[in-house]
This record gives C-alpha cells, structure tokens and sequence, in this order.
C-alpha cells in the first residue's frame, strides 16, 4: 500500500537521505529507529509530502504521490510532528480541524459526526469540551492523534509520540496506536527511540544508519549486532515473561 523508493535528501549540501526503500501493507505498524540526526524526521515529512526529496518516489495505492493534490495528500495521509504546541481550543474544535481535508464550503453534519466517532473511540467524549490548556500531557498526545484520525487517513505518520511521557502513559499510548492501527487498518509509521517499546507494539522495524536504510524487516531483524552498529553501543536481548527486552551494556558493566 505505501511504497518508498529510493529516495535522496540533502539540506544544502548534507546529505540526509541516500536510496531510502522500503514497503509497508494496511495493519503494520512500523517503526523508525537509529540515532538523532540520521534523517528519521525527514522520511515522515517526505513520506506527506512536506519536504520534497531531490530523487526517488513515494506511492501510495500505486499511484505516485506527487499526482495527488495537496487536499488529497491530506485526505490519505496524516502526519502529527514531534512537538505540539497545543492552541488555545476546545478539544472537540481541535480534533474538527482535521477535517479541513473534508469540509467544502461549512462544516456538514458528517464532520461533527466523524469527531463525536473518533473522540468515543478514543475515550475522549468526557473532555470534549475542555480547553487543550487544561490538559495532561497524555490527554493532550490522544487529542492530537485524534486529529490526525479526523482526516480518515491511510497512512498515520507519528514523529516520538511518547517522548514526553511518563511510562503509565508511554503503554497507554502505545496500546492505542496499535489498536487504531489495526481496528482502522491504517499503514501506521513511528519515530521510536525505545527499542524495548518498538519491539513490544511494532511489527516492522526501520533502522536508519547515515541516512541509508540499515536493516528492514520484522522482530527478528532486531539483533545485537544490528544495536551496536547503529548505535555504536554493546546490548543483549532478553526475554521476560514473553517480552523481549533491549538492555544496553556499559563497560563498567563487564567489571
């Protein structure tokens, strides 16, 4: 359903991205992992079609993206960035921006429909009228994946949406992604820097070294030597009651 094929990025003349490939069907949920700076932002913001790459191509559905129009892009494709500044709204009017994509001339009796729907599935209805300043930092994430979800995308692009929260709201917010990805069957891509985290709730991984794709595939993509050559760090793998686990190991460690 999504296909990214080989795709070049440069800022200036720094490269970011070199011949990034890879595929993703409806129900995955793939994450995005390596280093700060090895251009993980850059592929979601190329991936919607904010930034435009000096080669390569995205498709989606077969058809390349940059034939569909901006409104189309948007109807199909729904990126929350890393950080969001949360404006001064109600939740529901936050959430009802995602439906630009879908409003003609006023806002119709479907739109209001499609919030009510998604602020329900997301356990949201309660708050609804509460202004996003008076939220947590937990209920914010949820209202802002709420409006990313009011576009009825295909593709849901998640840049860290749990790097600011604490553990109870990391599992929390996990869950969700992973639920929605499924119960929608959306193509859902996630920055991650929790490998422990990516491995429990992910069922593909992306790991980018100097802007080229290092290891592309399912969990058992993920070794130790894959850790330590993107992240230059010794780590074991290991399994807890059925959940593996990613420990990183320091030299004083082997003392």
């Amino acid at each position: 359903m999504l296909k990214v094929e080989r795709i070049n990025f440069s800022y200036k003349d720094r490269n970011v991205l070199e011949e990034i490939s890879f595929e993703a069907s409806k129900g995955d949920i793939v994450s995005i992992l390596g280093v700060n700076g090895s251009g993980k932002t850059t592929l979601l913001k190329i991936i919607c079609g904010i930034l435009k790459p000096k080669n390569g191509n995205v498709y989606l559905d077969g058809r390349l993206l940059t034939e569909l129009t901006k409104r189309d892009v948007a109807k199909n494709i729904a990126y929350m960035q890393q950080r969001v500044d949360g404006i001064s709204s109600t939740v529901f009017d936050t959430v009802l921006l995602g439906r630009r994509p879908h409003i003609n001339f006023e806002v119709s009796k479907k739109d209001l429909d499609k919030v009510e729907e998604i602020l329900t599935m997301l356990n949201l209805s309660e708050i609804a009228f509460r202004n996003t300043h008076e939220l947590s930092g937990g209920e914010l994430q949820k209202v802002f994946i709420a409006r990313a979800l009011a576009q009825e995308p295909k593709v849901l692009l998640l840049d860290e949406p749990i790097s600011h929260l604490d553990i109870k709201n990391q599992m929390e917010m996990m869950t969700l992604i992973r639920r929605i990805t499924k119960k929608m069957n959306l193509t859902t891509l996630l920055v991650i820097h929790d490998i422990s985290m990516a491995i429990r709730f992910a069922d593909k991984f992306l790991f980018l070294k100097d802007g080229q794709v290092h290891v592309y595939g399912n969990k058992n993509t993920i070794t130790s030597d894959v850790i330590k050559n993107v992240y230059l760090i010794d780590a074991t793998i290991e399994n807890v009651k059925g959940i593996s686990i990613v420990l990183p190991i320091l030299k004083e460690d082997k003392l």
